[in-house]
């Protein structure tokens, strides 16, 4: 925390506690715990010890306490709302590449409906005599799985190049 955070949170703890008269090694004491630590943590630490504490005089652990409890809490808080921003990014980037498969896969269909009719059923017929296209499949390539339309759709390139 700065100069000016520590003035103000002593301020507020001197304030809290009119009856605490401390001496400079112990307000030396305090300042060499407390100005290393996070200002607004070390904020809610002082609430935390007013609420906790009935004491006309602070004691320096109650603080130190309180701030570990608090900056605990903040880090589960912040390490759960990163795990929550990472599990949506990941679900956005899965609902992604699904996005990108059914493209895919739709592409491939107006590719294959393109084509003559014979060709896309000598591909099938072919690969299905391999056992790679199921033999319930229809003539329709647009009632293919993703897989069946890129097999087919591999075959005729593979021909096609082999032609040449």
């Amino acid at each position: 925390m700065t100069q000016d955070e520590y003035r103000q949170l002593w301020a507020s703890v001197l304030g809290r506690w009119p009856d605490f008269q401390p001496t400079p090694e112990q307000t030396s004491d305090w300042h060499n715990a407390l100005h290393v630590l996070d200002y607004r943590c070390m904020q809610a630490a002082v609430r935390a010890v007013v609420t906790q504490y009935a004491s006309q005089i602070p004691r320096l652990p109650w603080f130190l306490e309180a701030y570990r409890v608090v900056c605990d809490g903040l880090r589960t808080q912040a390490s759960e709302e990163a795990e929550e921003t990472r599990s949506l990014r990941e679900e956005a980037e899965e609902a992604d590449r699904i996005r990108d498969l059914q493209i895919s896969h739709q592409r491939g269909i107006d590719a294959l409906r393109a084509m003559p009719q014979e060709k896309i059923l000598g591909a099938r017929d072919h690969l299905r005599r391999r056992g790679l296209f199921l033999q319930t499949e229809s003539d329709e390539p647009g009632d293919w799985s993703p897989f069946g339309v890129s097999a087919v759709l591999c075959w005729i390139h593979e021909e096609c190049e082999s032609d040449e």
